[in-house]
């Protein structure tokens, strides 16, 4: 059987990648969409909050950034996070908060924080999209997650992007220009 275009480019980009993508949407029914960017080798997940106020966000960040760096100090063989970003848009009914870090310092350990965090500081508000007809074997994919995490070597050009909709996940490349 032939292999189709968009199998043949997915292949060139490692399946790996878009699988890391689809486990993390799995694992992590909080996370609304990731992003890869190549330029910095970050990871950017998206989190869709309802009702929100900006003293609440406000609260989550200081909380965040002093449960982060109480995380990083416990472990001096761990690398030194290069990029670590909140930021946030307010739509008429959403907001959406948006958490980039670079892949070479991000840990399986680290993106479980986050999302604790986030889901304890937003508890009911949360937007939740839970993936349809699961397997077992993506439930139990942390393994595999921190693995490819631990290998941050394994990113490559591509610009990736996962999302959720309607109970499935998606994932889209689009080339990176030289």
């Amino acid at each position: 059987m032939e292999r189709t275009e968009s199998e043949q480019r997915y292949g060139a980009i490692g399946s790996d990648q878009v699988n890391l993508l689809i486990s993390l949407l799995i694992r992590f029914p909080h996370i609304s969409a990731v992003h890869y960017e190549p330029d910095d080798r970050s990871l950017r997940f998206v989190y869709l909050l309802r009702q929100v106020q900006l003293d609440e966000l406000h609260q989550f960040v200081q909380r965040a950034q002093l449960h982060l760096e109480a995380f990083h100090s416990f472990d001096s063989a761990r690398p030194i996070p290069q990029l670590a970003a909140i930021q946030h848009e307010h739509t008429d009914e959403l907001l959406v908060l948006q958490i980039k870090r670079d892949v070479d310092s991000l840990s399986y350990e680290e993106l479980n924080l986050i999302n604790e965090l986030v889901q304890s500081s937003f508890p009911e508000r949360v937007v939740c999209d839970m993936v349809e007809n699961l397997d077992e074997e993506y439930l139990d994919e942390d393994d595999s997650i921190a693995s490819f995490l631990a290998a941050g070597d394994r990113f490559g050009n591509e610009k990736l992007s996962g999302f959720r909709e309607k109970g499935k996940v998606l994932v889209f490349s689009t080339p990176v220009r030289s």
